[in-house]
């Protein structure tokens, strides 16, 4: 009986304290939106280095810090 009342006491503390917390539905939808734009922006990055269509250019994308002085 002593076990039982201790893990009602701790299963509730979980919830209380915030353990079990779940994301509201506009989180989920937000969430889902955010996946199918990252994985559309990535279909395009494969699409054009499969036709061979990314323009080579003296540009870089990212950001390069060389260190050097010169």
């Amino acid at each position: 009986m002593k076990k039982l009342l201790v893990l009602l006491l701790v299963s509730l503390a979980f919830v209380i304290g915030g353990c079990t917390m779940s994301e509201s539905a506009s989180e989920a939808h937000r969430r889902r939106m955010n996946i199918v734009d990252v994985q559309m922006h990535e279909m395009a990055e494969d699409w054009d280095v499969l036709w061979l269509m990314d323009r080579p250019s003296g540009l870089n994308a990212n950001h390069v810090r060389s260190g050097l002085p010169y």
